[in-house]
């Protein structure tokens, strides 16, 4: 097959795996990111149902100084089964990253035109729900019409540290849910597609020298705390007792927005007095829904059991630390 035919023909597969399943492919559900606590990179995986082991999908380690310019290959590794399909969601913190280029496959290497990842990959930045305006998302989609095997770099990102970043080590790691996006298959010798579960390894960049600071990248907008029901800036007892009064309440309402913003409206914190309710009801569900399982579009008597749970510890109860308690 010609490299422009197999171009069409991946790019023709590229659109179908956006648009869901139609074309046999399986969108990731409820995995989220695990950022760093340590100076390590950040690892995630898919867990596609009914999904078997795949690959790894590695972004690299990097040493810089500030103000350097340098190049995140993402790479596929322990690929003997080979995968026909990948979609890896990078996020950079762009307060303290520039995002100078992005190039299918790995340009430093010969013949480049000629690889596989040149034709079957296509590069997308993103701005994700529910985060920070800060993160931009790099979305690498590799798709062909047959399995690629072995280790191969499958996009190359041009990064600018920026010259006031502090020194210290900084996460930039990938979404293994990606808004629902994040998925990948292999097909079978009857080529049916099978779906394979990937493990992320995110970008590791250290700037400077003798640091232990840790700059995590931002997974939550400002407005976005879990656990936080009410709106009133912090998660405690009466974010649960809120949200199992709700669950009962709207379940008898054809107006939720309503019974919501009644139940909380004397808690909602001053910068969000002037807010829509649609607006207000949006920010409450995505707080709520503190395990993913419902896409922060709304939430389980489970999450106000976790959030009791949280209470009850005595611990500081923030974005990072429902990370480590789904873990």
């Amino acid at each position: 097959m010609s490299r422009k035919i197999r171009k069409i023909a991946a790019t023709a597969l590229a659109f179908a795996m956006l648009a869901g399943s139609a074309a046999g492919f399986s969108a990731v559900q409820g995995t989220p990111v695990i950022t760093v606590s340590a100076a390590e990179q950040a690892v995630s995986a898919t867990k596609a149902a009914n999904g078997i082991a795949g690959p790894t999908i590695d972004a690299g380690t990097y040493k810089i100084a500030a103000g350097d310019t340098f190049k995140v290959k993402i790479k596929v590794t322990d690929n003997a089964d080979g995968f026909n399909a990948i979609n890896a969601w990078l996020d950079i913190n762009t307060n303290y990253f520039e995002i100078v280029d992005k190039a299918n496959g790995d340009p430093d290497m010969a013949e480049y035109e000629d690889s596989e990842a040149y034709t079957a990959v296509t590069l997308n930045e993103y701005s994700k729900k529910n985060v920070g305006k800060e993160i931009k998302t790099l979305i690498t989609l590799y798709s062909d019409t047959n399995n690629l095997k072995g280790d191969v770099v499958i996009s190359t990102i041009t990064l600018k540290a920026k010259a006031d970043a502090p020194a210290g080590y900084y996460s930039l790691p990938f979404d293994a849910v990606g808004d629902n996006g994040a998925m990948a298959n292999r097909i079978d010798d009857k080529r049916n597609p099978i779906v394979i579960n990937p493990t992320f390894k995110g970008a590791l960049v250290q700037i400077g020298e003798g640091t232990d600071m840790i700059y995590p990248s931002s997974s939550a907008s400002s407005d976005t705390l879990k656990g936080d029901f009410n709106l009133d800036g912090k998660v405690s007892q009466t974010d649960a007792t809120f949200m199992l009064r709700y669950l009962l309440e709207s379940s008898v309402s054809n107006d939720k927005n309503e019974v919501l913003y009644n139940l909380i409206k004397g808690n909602i914190r001053e910068d969000l007095q002037n807010e829509s309710k649609e607006k207000i009801f949006e920010l409450a569900m995505a707080n709520a829904d503190v395990d993913g399982s419902e896409e922060g579009k709304s939430f389980k008597q489970t999450d106000a059991t976790y959030v009791l749970r949280a209470v009850v510890t005595g611990s500081k109860v923030d974005n990072d630390y429902w990370t480590s308690f789904f873990a």
